[in-house]
């Protein structure tokens, strides 16, 4: 698995380099000046966090089905998508947590810690669906799983911004956190779905056919 993950440096590494001098330039923007589109970016990485990683390891399995045409065994680079999207899960909520809490702004609603579960839960379920769908044949059906695990994921994250950043929010929302019981149910209409695709991604890479 070590050396399909070797595939995978130059995704991470420009994946550090561009999303983390994108995000040092918002923090900077937002300290620095009144231009509220600063701001404005800076309230939507819980939606950039929550989506992006399944966007960016659907955009890896060309790396795979190339592995995979050379000989490489199915279970690593099955398992090293895993780790990849794991690793950019992790990235994506690391800076959102530093970004909203270091950009000390009003209008910039701030990520708590208990928050992060909220976050990183769906965004892997989100990962577990895409590597299912990678498998699947081009069709309405493909359109449709995609569509809806797009539309999910970016619902969730406006939701949870705006609990964040307003504070006449009702109680049944807030906190964003696994102790309110509206995101532990949230967090878990999520998390089975990605239990059942992570499941199959991992049965279906046993005979996905490699296509050059």
């Amino acid at each position: 698995m070590t050396r399909v993950l070797r595939l995978y440096r130059e995704l991470i590494f420009y994946t550090v380099v561009v999303l983390g001098g994108f995000t040092a330039l918002l923090l900077a923007g937002i300290r620095l000046t009144d231009i509220s589109l600063f701001e404005t970016y800076g309230n939507v990485m819980s939606m950039f966090c929550v989506i992006f990683p399944a966007l960016m390891i659907s955009n890896s399995w060309a790396t795979a089905n190339l592995a995979m045409s050379f000989g490489a065994r199915r279970a690593s680079c099955f398992w090293s998508l895993e780790v990849v999207g794991l690793l950019l899960v992790a990235f994506f909520v690391g800076i959102t947590v530093l970004l909203t809490n270091l950009a000390a702004s009003p209008e910039v609603a701030p990520v708590r810690l208990y928050t992060i579960p909220v976050l990183v839960i769906p965004s892997i379920s989100q990962v577990q669906v895409v590597l299912f769908i990678m498998q699947m044949s081009k069709g309405r059906l493909r359109n449709v799983i995609w569509g809806v695990t797009w539309c999910a994921g970016w619902f969730l994250g406006v939701g949870i911004e705006l609990v964040c950043l307003f504070d006449d929010i009702p109680a049944f929302f807030s906190p964003v956190a696994l102790t309110t019981p509206f995101w532990a149910i949230v967090c878990l209409v999520f998390a089975v779905p990605g239990i059942v695709f992570g499941v199959l991604a991992r049965k279906g890479m046993e005979r996905a056919v490699v296509q050059l």
